[in-house]
């Protein structure tokens, strides 16, 4: 990886934690006074067998309605209730989901570029070019992207998350049909982006392989967080596949 990409904007800086306070939801995708902060820096794997760490994640991130508590960067709720719309935008958090928006007749450089519009502040050519770089897409921007292996696809779909500089990142398990090699390269690439970035970056998964790659471990349980583990031999110890 290249240098880390800094954001101008005060909205969607580094370095600040997302926040969750007893998130509480009834219904099919219930949530039970889920609490649990993502660290600036880490990666926070939310581990389940059952969907709950997506409901969770799209939850958190205001996708989906909650009924009580709240989740909050740099101190602005995103998480919202049943009669509020989603006002998510990519400014605030990257989100990366299991079918990303399309691809068809986009460069590299026109997809990693398809929100910062909604960053005019930042300069589009040269932020285009310097996420592609710590990417290793260099000298590739012209390429079609529904050209590219689908795990290439996925690091487009990354990179096009960073461009507009969000506060944080949210993986709804977009890799579960990869391979095993090229979702373990997806997922060390996410921890690198955490650190390297400064950013939370929050991913659900039903892998114990891909919480053994992580900085932080929620395992969540039919809405409930069951076990909140930190530090890389506590998590070895608990989550390392075979």
């Amino acid at each position: 990886m290249s240098a880390p990409l800094l954001s101008p904007r005060s909205l969607g800086g580094s370095g600040t934690d997302f926040q969750i306070q007893s998130l509480r939801r009834g219904g099919f995708a219930p949530l039970i006074d889920v609490s649990l902060t993502a660290v600036a820096g880490e990666l926070t794997v939310l581990l389940s067998s059952d969907g709950s760490g997506e409901s969770l994640l799209r939850a958190a991130v205001g996708v989906d309605p909650t009924d009580a508590g709240e989740s909050a960067l740099q101190g602005v709720a995103i998480s919202r209730r049943p009669q509020q719309p989603n006002t998510l935008t990519p400014l605030q958090v990257g989100l990366l989901t299991a079918q990303p928006y399309c691809f068809a007749g986009q460069t590299i450089d026109s997809a990693i570029g398809q929100w910062l519009d909604q960053a005019p502040e930042l300069d589009r050519a040269g932020r285009t070019r310097r996420v592609e770089e710590s990417l290793g897409f260099n000298d590739l921007g012209q390429a079609y992207v529904e050209n590219l292996p689908q795990a290439l696809q996925h690091r487009v779909a990354i990179g096009r998350a960073l461009a507009p500089a969000p506060a944080m990142i949210a993986v709804e398990n977009p890799f579960a049909e990869l391979p095993q090699r090229e979702r373990s390269m997806l997922e060390g690439l996410l921890r690198v982006i955490a650190a390297d970035y400064g950013l939370p970056v929050l991913y659900a998964s039903s892998e114990l392989s891909s919480a053994s790659r992580a900085h932080h471990v929620v395992k969540v349980v039919g809405g409930r967080v069951v076990a909140d583990v930190r530090g890389w031999s506590e998590i070895q110890r608990q989550f390392a596949a075979g």
